[in-house]
């Protein structure tokens, strides 16, 4: 009677796979999110001339669709990087920066939905009738600041996710330590950023700073994670570290020989007083 083969072990090719759809999401983040950088105008609180910029411009909505791909990449490489922390303090730390991170996303897909509406109505600002041109731009006006209100609480909920990512990368032993100073670093400098930009023109070029910082922690991350897809002897069906099983059981055993040595001794004299 022939007997079937086992089957392959599916758990470790979806590791495998997801540790490369992580790591190439990572680094295609960062180049979609600055190609979505350089096709926004300046948000120098110029209404007339936003309006006017978006207005004339033909890949406007374009550019919100590359933020939004841009968005959803950062979400896949973080979904990724969280479940490498299989335990211990990093595990814990990456919990609460899931959670950090949804808010920022659910922020960051609102701005999208709201700028590409403005499209809309700066080409109907552009062909009103000079009468009612002032509605359009009142509602363009209110949608361009909510945008401005919705990116600001994005980025200061990412800067909090990135500061719990650092804890987690420093406290866990999966990526290396410099990629978790390089979050820690980050992280405050992108939350301070954000606060002065509303005052400061300083506080733009902290947070752009803070930006590019973040930029590198996501290469860093994308990178290692391809690299441990690789090498399948770094991680195990879950992508976490093999453990040693005949040295943990030799360290096991010898541990409970010096417990019971003390009790075989006591054993020994009452047997033999």
């Amino acid at each position: 009677m022939p007997v079937a083969a086992p089957a392959p072990s599916v758990s470790g090719m979806n590791s495998n796979h997801l540790l490369r759809i992580g790591g190439a999401a990572a680094i295609l983040a960062v180049i979609v999110q600055l190609a979505a950088a350089m096709l926004e105008p300046i948000r120098d609180g110029d209404t007339d001339k936003a309006i006017r910029t978006i207005a004339e411009s033909g890949a406007w909505t374009g550019r919100w669709l590359v933020h939004l791909a841009g968005i959803v990449l950062i979400v896949i490489a973080v979904a990724v990087v969280t479940r490498t922390f299989s335990e211990g303090r990093a595990k814990e730390w990456a919990r609460v920066g899931q959670s950090l991170f949804v808010i920022a996303g659910t922020l960051g897909v609102a701005e999208v939905l709201v700028g590409g509406s403005t499209k809309h109505l700066a080409d109907g600002w552009a062909v009103a009738a000079p009468g009612q041109k002032l509605s359009y731009r009142a509602a363009f006006e209110g949608a361009w600041n909510a945008t401005v209100a919705l990116d600001f609480g994005a980025l200061i909920l990412l800067s909090l996710y990135i500061a719990t990512l650092a804890a987690a990368i420093l406290t866990g032993d999966v990526y290396a330590r410099w990629v978790g100073w390089t979050s820690a670093v980050a992280a405050p400098l992108l939350f301070v950023g954000m606060l002065l930009e509303l005052r400061s023109p300083v506080g733009t070029a902290v947070g752009v700073v803070g930006n590019l910082l973040v930029f590198v922690v996501l290469i860093a991350l994308g990178l290692s994670m391809w690299r441990r897809a690789a090498s399948p002897a770094m991680h195990d069906a879950d992508g976490h570290a093999p453990y040693d099983c005949d040295g943990l059981t030799r360290r096991a055993v010898s541990h409970v020989e010096q417990a019971m040595a003390p009790i075989e001794a006591a054993e020994t004299a009452v047997d033999n007083p």
